[in-house]
């Protein structure tokens, strides 16, 4: 009898084992790879529910959405859990003519239907730009610049075609670092290289003035930049590609905050306050702030008080007045919900203060919650909900909803204690 073979037995097995074992476990690893890879999205489908269509049409604005959840804010609950199949896109947009949803992703747009399914995709080449309305679209392709209509009803691209023929666009980003688009032009922005493309001739040109072209200093409706440059007031109208200037006794540009297509309010040497309206491409001197400030935040509906704020704490700009009044509050964060009443929260330790406030201009403030609404992770943080005269928040306790005059605060049945996205369902134009 073979003594050793018996000794090293054991370990004949052990080693056999783990042989077998390791590949059978690569073998799944490498079957759920492919199943992944296979998919169009890159990742496993989510499942969606069985359920029946929402009346979107008769009463759009009451519903909102959370992570891809859908929620009826007027009945406070839960109507539909993973509502949009597939990955969550960056906005979504209800289209009446076709009664689908549209979801604009960076890379192109996807087309669901009323129950959340997905039913067509628009994906050119590379990565997009869109305008506004989503009626055009523009992509690079071979180092050229290529556009297309969309028709969002019968959803496909008409009249697609090469703009330009110069060979230079081979920028991997191109969607991205466009800075202003509209059915005309598009200037494309890279470090400090700009270039205006003609997107019906197919000129590309360098813009004329040289300012800072971001979301703060063009307008709404992309067709006027505005900023500072060797001491004096420059605007810039984007479709004429004609620069105006305007010198200033203060020189340095802090700060802009559109109010409208044709109104701006500009922050100058943190101190001086502006007002451009670009219908006489003019700047009045608005006031002049007691304190410095570093930025202008978002205006109140109606556009009368603009947010302005900084290391010496925050106020507001009384745009009619042409005076700064104080907040009367000390909050971290502050959203309007209607003309003159916004909501405020305080995250600190002291109990006295902490919670979600609401807070009229001139007027005393109320807490209404206990608990601040969260903000750090939400670029929505409040859910202003004006057909439904709601406005809908996140607290550690889950999803929260208050009458716009801050009454009737009321808890969502089930809603998750950490929601990483609110937003709105949009209507195409």
């Amino acid at each position: 009898m073979n003594f050793s073979f018996i000794k090293k037995a054991p370990k004949i097995f052990l080693v056999a084992f783990l042989l077998i074992g390791t590949t059978v476990l690569f073998w799944f690893w490498w079957q759920g790879r492919q199943a992944a890879k296979n998919h169009p999205s890159g990742t496993a489908p989510v499942a969606v529910e069985n359920r029946a269509p929402v009346d979107f049409a008769a009463s759009l604005g009451t519903y909102f959405m959370a992570d891809d959840d859908l929620y009826d804010a007027v009945a406070g609950q839960l109507v539909a859990k993973n509502f949009i199949e597939g990955t969550l896109p960056q906005r979504v947009a209800y289209e009446p003519q076709s009664k689908k949803f549209i979801g604009v992703f960076q890379n192109g747009l996807m087309r669901y239907s009323l129950a959340g399914k997905k039913e067509a995709e628009l994906f050119p080449p590379g990565t997009p730009a869109l305008t506004p309305e989503s009626k055009t679209l523009i992509y690079a392709k071979n180092g050229d610049v290529w556009s297309a209509d969309v028709d969002l009803v019968a959803f496909k691209f008409l009249n697609e075609h090469k703009v330009t023929s110069i060979g230079q666009f081979d920028d991997p980003h191109f969607g991205e670092n466009i800075l202003l688009l509209t059915d005309k032009y598009a200037l494309w922005g890279i470090f400090n290289r700009h270039a205006r493309i003609d997107l019906a001739t197919g000129a590309v040109k360098p813009m004329q003035v040289q300012i800072p072209v971001n979301a703060k200093t063009r307008s709404p409706d992309s067709q006027v930049v505005v900023g500072v440059a060797a001491g004096n007031f420059v605007s810039y109208n984007f479709d004429e590609d004609r620069g105006n200037t305007i010198p200033l006794r203060r020189a340095s540009h802090t700060d802009a905050q559109w109010l409208d297509n044709n109104r701006c309010l500009l922050l100058i040497s943190h101190t001086g306050v502006g007002l451009y309206d670009r219908r006489t491409d003019k700047l009045e001197e608005l006031c002049t702030l007691p304190k410095p400030c570093n930025f202008l935040a978002e205006p109140s509906p109606g556009s009368r008080y603009v947010f302005c704020g900084g290391q010496n704490g925050a106020g507001l700009i009384d745009v009619e007045q042409k005076a700064v009044v104080p907040l009367g509050i000390d909050a971290r964060n502050c959203v309007w919900l209607d003309g003159d009443t916004m909501l405020c929260s305080w995250e600190g330790m002291d109990t006295d203060r902490r919670g979600t406030w609401i807070k009229k201009v001139g007027g005393e403030q109320k807490r209404i919650c206990d608990e601040p609404f969260l903000a750090a992770n939400n670029l929505a943080p409040v859910l202003v909900l004006k057909d439904a005269g709601l406005a809908v928040f996140q607290t550690k306790k889950g999803l929260q909803k208050i009458r716009l005059d801050g009454s009737g605060l009321q808890s969502f049945v089930g809603s998750p204690m950490n929601v990483g996205r609110l937003s709105i369902i949009g209507r195409v134009p």
